[in-house]
């Protein structure tokens, strides 16, 4: 019961749920503008794509926003001479994306200008300042192809180190949240990773997302080629899970009593297990007293046939016939319909 669990307790979580939306999400239409005065007009992209996806990972991974001159700029660092192949792969992308007009190079920086580009990034949900940058909603909404794309230009922002070991650990630094997001992804593509507070280190929105072992191979297998960073060595206390097969035991490093609020269960047949958020959830059962255990909160995600769906949601697809993905002990998942859907 979730009144019952403490510091320290460990909470299952399955490795590789390999779980994506099925359909690109529509993106905004933004009217095009000039860049400039008497220049020709920019693209501005309403389709997502893989250069669009790469492009938002990169944008996170080392972009800023300028207002100058009546006009607004993308602005991409570390595309220096050290860094010409993360340089000539961005130039390219933003080349193809918004127009060779938009784009311009110098020693220090890529740029992407058009008066256009305000309510575009605004739309597609590009933010200012690292310790607000997030993955846009449209990528959390993308199928894989598109997700990894976006952990492409994300992982502009890694690196490997030595760490004291015979096979590289692979490190990625960006904001708390882009770090526990690239941490989620990771795990959805079936790659366990920990996630490190930098701060009083590398500065104050250094949060690390670290693979360590025989699973930092299996970084460049799903990602491609990163370009290369000067090897280091850090020494990473050890994560706080354990691993056995294809599902973690994650350590429980925090608990807090909620505030009232509405709540909801579903009844599983058989296993009496399901997926909710991405740990394996026990059945509440069918309610027999004045005060519910374990439950859920309507924003909570259950995997079903369909994919993930909100708890808020579930009932409507259950009265349709959506079955949910049920748990077994040895890791296997198949689809039940619920015997009860509680509020």
């Amino acid at each position: 019961r979730m009144d019952e669990i403490g510091l320290h307790d460990y909470v299952q979580v399955k490795i590789g749920m390999d779980s994506w939306a099925k359909e690109k999400p529509a993106l905004p239409v933004i009217t095009r503008l000039p860049a400039r005065m008497n220049s020709n007009e920019v693209w501005l992209p309403s389709v997502v794509d893989e250069d669009l996806a790469m492009f938002a990972g990169i944008y996170n991974a080392d972009g800023s926003l300028h207002d100058s001159n009546g006009s607004f700029t993308i602005r991409i660092t570390n595309t220096t001479t050290k860094n010409a192949k993360k340089g000539d792969l961005t130039e390219a992308v933003a080349t193809r994306l918004f127009g060779p007009d938009a784009v311009r190079r110098d020693k220090d920086a890529i740029h992407v200008t058009s008066v256009s580009l305000s309510a575009w990034c605004d739309a597609l949900g590009f933010k200012r300042r690292i310790e607000n940058k997030r993955a846009p909603d449209w990528i959390l909404a993308s199928p894989k192809e598109f997700v990894l794309a976006y952990i492409r230009g994300l992982a502009f922002d890694s690196h490997f180190t030595l760490n004291g070991e015979v096979t590289p650990t692979w490190v990625y630094s960006g904001s708390k949240q882009l770090a526990q997001e690239m941490q989620m992804f990771l795990l959805n593509l079936g790659i366990p990773a920990g996630l490190y507070d930098k701060r009083t280190i590398d500065g104050p929105n250094s949060w690390q997302t670290v693979v360590s072992g025989a699973d930092s191979a299996s970084i460049g297998h799903l990602i491609g080629q990163i370009p290369p960073m000067p090897t280091r060595t850090i020494d990473y206390s050890r994560p706080k899970y354990i691993r056995r097969g294809n599902t973690l035991w994650l350590r429980v490093t925090d608990v807090r009593e909620g505030t009232p609020q509405e709540v909801r269960d579903v009844t599983i047949p058989t296993t009496e297990q399901f997926w909710a958020n991405g740990t394996v959830s026990h059945n509440t059962g069918r309610l027999s007293s004045s005060k519910p255990m374990n439950c859920f909160d309507g924003e909570t995600e259950l995997l079903t046939a369909e994919g993930w769906i909100r708890f808020d949601q579930l009932k409507p697809a259950i009265e349709r016939g959506v079955e949910v993905a049920q748990w077994h002990d040895d890791s296997k998942i198949n689809f039940a319909e619920p015997l009860d859907y509680i509020e």
